[in-house]
């Protein structure tokens, strides 16, 4: 019995240490340990009424009440290493007075968002921007939203990060 005991315990301790230092690149502890730098220009924006997108509910189509735009920075110092933008996602909100207010249910928020960049490729002490348009509809009504850009990166070994940025909305 103690044998088995042993046995089992070493094979634990084995596998456990096998994932240590591990070059498996589905292995989730691979994080990249590049620092990207995300800003918003500005970090308040202004909607203005949209005219001519449009989304369908059913089989109704209908215009989107508001557009916004801005940009988003990725910023790498000269230590870090060269970083590859992987993937864009972005969330709009609805809010009142900056806090995220969830829409009753069978409500949701809509949206569709076009961007615009000069590549996705970060070198060391540079920047790439990003420029987005937003067109939007909430279910109050309301002009005032919380957008959430989320930026994924990836560098040459396969490592990857994923960073989160803010824009606010004004009423």
């Amino acid at each position: 019995m103690v044998r088995k005991v042993w046995t089992v315990v070493a094979l634990a301790s084995t596998l456990a240490l096998s994932g240590c230092g591990s070059n498996n690149l589905f292995d989730p502890t691979r994080m990249l340990s590049v620092f990207v730098e995300l800003s918003v220009e500005p970090d308040v924006v202004n909607a203005t009424s949209a005219t001519g997108e449009t989304f369908t509910i059913g089989d109704e189509t209908v215009e989107f009440a508001w557009k916004t735009s801005f940009q988003v920075i990725s910023s790498l110092s000269d230590e870090q290493p060269q970083a590859t933008i992987s993937a864009l996602a972005l969330l709009v909100q609805q809010a009142t007075g900056g806090i995220i207010i969830s829409p009753v249910p069978g409500q949701a928020e809509s949206f569709r968002f076009d961007t615009r960049t000069d590549g996705n490729i970060i070198t060391p002490g540079s920047s790439k921007v990003t420029e987005f348009d937003v067109w939007y509809t909430l279910p109050n009504q309301g002009r005032e939203a919380v957008i959430t850009v989320t930026v994924s990166y990836i560098n040459d070994s396969g490592l990857t990060r994923t960073e989160n940025i803010t824009v606010r909305v004004a009423p």
